[in-house]
């Protein structure tokens, strides 16, 4: 094992001690949540699906979120306020249900119980992503491409460990692979415009036998290699979101690119005020995004400095949810 991987392997078991770990290898660890909570996201995360396919033009005759997850991917995929990654953007339609989303997904992660003060912020908003069974070529072969074995730190990202959770969907068919670095270089944690370049950066992966499945959340380190892996199968819904624990600082000192200008990530009293005090929402309506894209406006940028800042819209904020003044001409817009 690689110094540097011995290193942080050491730093996610400190993180991750006292949690239930079922799977556990050097990068990344699957943890089990709490089956009432999960199952609570998982509600939220359909409603928010449905809502979402509501505000563009489609209307779901199915209150079963894993049956409707199936009837309707297509429809979902080609949602406005769909990424070319499959990344669902919230929009003024949907915050309602995005708040709630927050705010269950919120509970899981404080029914864990993460040992004091590890963590110190997370990512807002969270990323809600639809991964199909099959992918066009344009998809799959985009610069930054999911299919391709990367780490996260190559987009540009502020952190030094993600979480992913499986939520909806066919999760064994249209799944992730991971692995660790086998001699990375010195550099490896670096921005680069594509998952492809990464490739440079390591003289092997030592691939972990790893199974995702619903009702676990995966503690990830910033060093694992990971990439979807699709045999077949349907479509996929889970989320990830990146997090800074106490150990960020010296990954940031040391590797972050000086192009960087804006850190999404939140501390984590703000974070979990989101759904109750607090609400993260964009001010652009779903209907406003399909007209922005056919007029062009939706271009891949993979300039370097552009991945944080373009996670999030320029429509985008967080309101406090006690200034009902403020808040009350935003309700009557998405009407």
């Amino acid at each position: 094992m690689d110094k540097a991987v011995e290193i942080r392997a050491r730093q996610l078991d400190a993180l991750t001690d006292g949690l239930h770990i079922n799977q556990r290898y050097p990068l990344i660890h699957e943890v089990v949540l709490d089956p009432r909570r999960f199952h609570a996201a998982q509600d939220a995360v359909g409603q928010y699906l449905r809502a979402s396919l509501i505000a563009s033009g489609v209307f779901p005759v199915c209150d079963d979120y894993e049956q409707m997850v199936q009837l309707y991917a297509s429809k979902l995929l080609r949602m406005p306020n769909v990424t070319p990654n499959g990344i669902v953007k919230p929009k003024l339609d949907t915050a309602a249900e995005f708040m709630v989303m927050h705010k269950r997904v919120a509970g899981l992660i404080a029914g864990i119980v993460l040992p004091g003060n590890k963590v110190v912020k997370m990512r807002l908003p969270l990323v809600l992503r639809l991964v199909d069974g099959t992918a066009p070529l344009e998809v799959v072969n985009r610069p930054r491409a999911n299919n391709v074995m990367h780490s996260d730190f190559w987009t540009g990202s502020c952190c030094d460990l993600a979480l992913l959770l499986p939520l909806l969907g066919d999760v064994e068919h249209t799944t992730i692979r991971f692995g660790e670095p086998v001699e990375a270089a010195e550099n490896f944690l670096q921005e680069l415009p594509s998952y492809r370049a990464g490739e440079a950066l390591y003289r092997g992966i030592t691939h972990y036998p790893l199974q995702m499945r619903k009702g676990c959340i995966y503690f990830q380190d910033i060093y694992c290699l990971h990439g979807t892996h699709r045999s077949g199968g349907g479509l996929r819904v889970s989320m990830d979101w990146t997090i800074q624990t106490v150990d960020y600082p010296e990954v940031e000192l040391r590797h972050s690119s000086k192009a960087l200008t804006t850190d999404n990530h939140f501390d984590l009293e703000t974070w979990f005020k989101v759904g109750h005090e607090l609400m993260f929402l964009d001010t652009e309506k779903v209907a406003q995004t399909r007209a922005r894209y056919a007029a062009g406006a939706g271009a891949e940028k993979v300039a370097l400095g552009a991945a944080v800042s373009g996670q999030t819209s320029d429509t985008s904020k967080v309101v406090n949810l006690i200034d009902a003044p403020g808040v009350l001409p935003l309700a009557r817009e998405g009407t």
